[in-house]
């Protein structure tokens, strides 16, 4: 799967939608890698690692990362 973000926006702890302070602007691209292998019968291995490009400018300058994020792994048994 794939996710993409480009925003001026952010919501305030009030949940209102202002701008970014500072002319800032966020650039966010993720891709999704999913796997899922049957064990053996009734048992299923799945995982997703996902790859996150963050970009975010403001006055400030630019800041980037670029990174694997959180890996989810699960162990499904079914009857």
């Amino acid at each position: 799967a794939y996710y993409h973000l480009d925003t001026s926006q952010r919501y305030d702890e009030e949940g209102t939608k202002e701008p970014f302070p500072f002319e800032g602007h966020s650039v966010t691209n993720s891709v999704f890698i999913d796997v899922a292998v049957g064990l053996f019968k009734g048992v299923d291995f799945w995982g997703q690692a996902p790859i996150h490009s963050l970009d975010f400018t403001d006055l400030g300058g630019d800041r980037s990362r670029t990174g694997v994020g959180d890996v989810r792994l699960w162990l499904r048994a079914s009857p």
